[in-house]
């Protein structure tokens, strides 16, 4: 009896490891984000997380939504705690441990739109057509944000979309959107990549990466997002 109890407890203890690992948990709010998109009422195609090349560089983008009513490129994330910051902000703050610990993030905001700039770029069929942006954060989050670009809790989406009424393209525009942006895409969920790594996951375990600032040392470095990963590097900026 006492063997079962104590391996009970290891098993569970692995699992939680397991199911909490932050890449998984950053999956899952992906997924929960295309499960939402797959649902969408009417004629639409979501393109979930490829890559995009920038001149050598290999750029993730999480969800491109092309439905009648707009094309929309949505960033996901999973930061727990509560975020503060602003939209014009360069980089925004996540607080964690009812205080006690605070980290600099990169603004998404920017980030999602620079994600919209470059598949403008990329894909010239999409040169002069309105793509919608939106971060997404998980229910982890608690949002402290001055914005007007969107920024929304995944239970937030469908009501967000729900608000544009005008179809503006048919099924036959979709399917050529689709097909113009898959030319540019690889899966990200397919493979490795290397620069994939190097610029977005930690390269120890595959966990997001985030940039990150101490407030006293004034010390800016990239830290693996998974607690239980000790990746850090120092990031020299000109």
């Amino acid at each position: 009896m006492l063997y079962f109890f104590m391996g009970s407890i290891v098993f569970g203890g692995l699992f939680y490891l397991y199911a909490t690992h932050p890449r998984r948990m950053g999956k899952h709010a992906e997924r929960k984000v295309a499960k939402i998109l797959k649902r969408f009422d009417g004629f639409a195609v979501n393109i979930n997380d490829v890559l995009i090349d920038d001149a050598g560089k290999a750029v993730q983008i999480d969800h491109i939504f092309i439905s009648q009513y707009g094309i929309f490129v949505f960033e996901t994330k999973q930061y727990a705690g509560k975020i503060l910051g602003a939209e014009q902000d360069e980089t925004w703050q996540q607080v964690l441990c009812a205080g006690r610990t605070k980290y600099k993030i990169i603004n998404p905001i920017t980030q999602n739109k620079q994600h919209i700039a470059l598949l403008k770029k990329v894909v010239a069929q999409l040169n002069n057509v309105a793509i919608y942006g939106g971060v997404i954060f998980s229910h982890r989050a608690e949002l402290a944000v001055s914005h007007k670009y969107p920024v929304m809790h995944i239970d937030e989406l469908k009501p967000y979309l729900d608000r544009f009424k005008d179809k503006i393209f048919s099924e036959v525009d979709i399917a050529l959107f689709k097909q113009a942006v898959e030319t540019v895409c690889e899966d990200a969920s397919v493979g490795t990549n290397n620069n994939h790594l190097q610029h977005d996951f930690c390269p120890e375990c595959g966990a997001e990466i985030s940039v990150r600032e101490t407030l006293f040392l004034k010390e800016t470095y990239v830290v693996c997002e998974n607690d239980r990963c000790f990746y850090k590097e120092n990031l020299l900026i000109n």
